[in-house]
């Protein structure tokens, strides 16, 4: 399966009311940083009047290091607070800390029971963490089919992520019976929710006629989609539709799929430079490239074409 987001990385992403992105105090204002310092102080006021949410939000700030100095620790203890008042979208920012075992000791089985409570709740990030510690048997017993029908929560609840493993696992058979409508209806909600990898997997699902009748236009259309929202294998996809109409074009596409490291856009136009196709032909590039593509990922489907290439262009040298 394509690589999974670290569940350590979820609580970056979780909507709490305060941004996902820390504030650089080096660039915020006086006023700024005034605003910021008062509104921590009316959340630390409501959080230490039985504010289940302001607590959330102020754990939020210190484990983000937001306007406060970070500090997990104490992070935790106001996401445990948050829970204590009553607050459930906090069972999943603190099952991360107990994920990753960072501000608390490192407790997996704890870490799932929280995220099932953030799930119960409706927060669709809950569900995504808790469905990859099924998948993966982290804290609880693997079970693929379990993980499959959270992931069909968490996608319900508009998690995109979720969407987009749920997608998968309904298309691949992972842990449940295969099911292309599923699939179809997970990887459209995936891609709309800005998971541009569901976007790739559905324009390959209409490419090759898995999702009913090919359809080559529709296909273009949701590569299209990933390639400009920054999944490199999208922009590999469009660059294969027209690199025999227009190369010039597809080695643009594969300079930016390998900007985006992506190896087979590496691969790809390393093909170009080494046979002079859209390009002037640069052997010293194209080796570049395949190296380059190999160091990206060393267990990639195409490594062999890479050693074959690699082997060729360096004979006799």
């Amino acid at each position: 399966m394509r690589a999974f987001l670290l569940i350590v990385s979820l609580l970056a992403a979780v909507s709490t009311g305060v941004s996902a992105e820390p504030a650089s105090t080096s660039s915020a204002t006086p006023a700024m940083r005034a605003q910021s310092g008062a509104l921590a102080a009316t959340w630390e006021q409501q959080c230490n009047a039985g504010d289940g949410g302001a607590c959330n939000n102020l754990g939020m700030m210190y484990r983000l290091g937001e306007q406060v100095p970070q500090d997990d620790a104490r992070a935790a203890a106001l996401f445990q607070r948050a829970c204590d008042h009553g607050s459930d979208v906090c069972a999943t920012n603190l099952g991360v800390l107990y994920m990753s075992g960072s501000g608390v000791p490192k407790d997996l089985p704890r870490a799932a029971n929280l995220f099932q409570r953030g799930c119960d709740s409706g927060h669709g990030m809950g569900c995504e963490a808790l469905a990859q510690m099924y998948a993966f048997g982290m804290g609880v017993s693997a079970d693929k089919a379990r993980a499959a029908e959270l992931y069909r929560t968490a996608c319900d609840h508009n998690e995109a992520q979720g969407c987009y493993d749920a997608g998968y696992a309904y298309s691949h058979g992972d842990g449940v019976l295969t099911d292309f409508n599923i699939a179809i209806a997970a990887y459209e909600k995936g891609c709309r929710g800005g998971n541009f990898w569901s976007c790739t997997n559905l324009g390959g699902m209409w490419e090759h006629g898995t999702a009913g009748k090919k359809d080559r236009q529709k296909a273009g259309f949701y590569y299209h989609l990933a390639c400009d929202g920054g999944d490199g294998m999208g922009c590999v996809r469009v660059a294969e539709q027209i690199v025999l109409s227009d190369p010039k074009e597809a080695a643009v596409l594969y300079q930016k799929a390998c900007d985006l490291r992506d190896e087979h856009g590496c691969g790809s136009l390393g093909l170009l430079f080494e046979s002079g196709i859209g390009v002037s032909k640069d052997k010293a590039r194209a080796l570049s490239l395949f190296r380059q593509a190999q160091s990206l990922n060393p267990k990639s489907d195409i490594t062999d074409l890479l050693n074959e290439r690699i082997t060729k262009l360096t004979k006799g040298h």
